[in-house]
């Protein structure tokens, strides 16, 4: 729910700042593709397949419906993509499940100690 919030205020706060025109709808768009994508992509794929796949589609949709030069539609892809990996590390990282296995045994002997 975070991640998704965080793209929808996001996502159209840097195409603002950027410059282009427009940056509203498409960020919306983007920022509502890209919460649908993450349950379907990044579960399946994972995180950097996902963000790779995403990145061009970004970068056709800003050229087009964004109205900017291709470095400027640029640029703002790889910011996007960059706030993009950061969210996922930051937010869905912190959410996996706990590992199973001797890698487990560790982190409770290490959880034990610190109390």
């Amino acid at each position: 729910m975070l991640n998704a919030l965080a793209k929808f205020v996001l996502f159209p706060l840097i195409l603002r700042l950027w410059g282009l025109r427009g940056p509203l709808p498409v960020g919306t768009f983007l920022a509502l593709v890209g919460v649908v994508a993450d349950r379907l992509i990044v579960r399946r794929y994972g995180n950097g397949r996902g963000l790779a796949m995403g990145l061009p589609f970004m970068y056709a949709t800003l050229r087009t419906a964004g109205d900017g030069s291709p470095l400027r539609a640029g640029g703002a892809t790889l910011v996007m993509g960059l706030v993009e990996g950061l969210l996922h590390a930051w937010l869905i990282e912190r959410r996996r499940p706990p590992r199973k296995g001797p890698a487990a045994w560790w982190e409770r002997i290490r959880a034990l100690r610190t109390g």
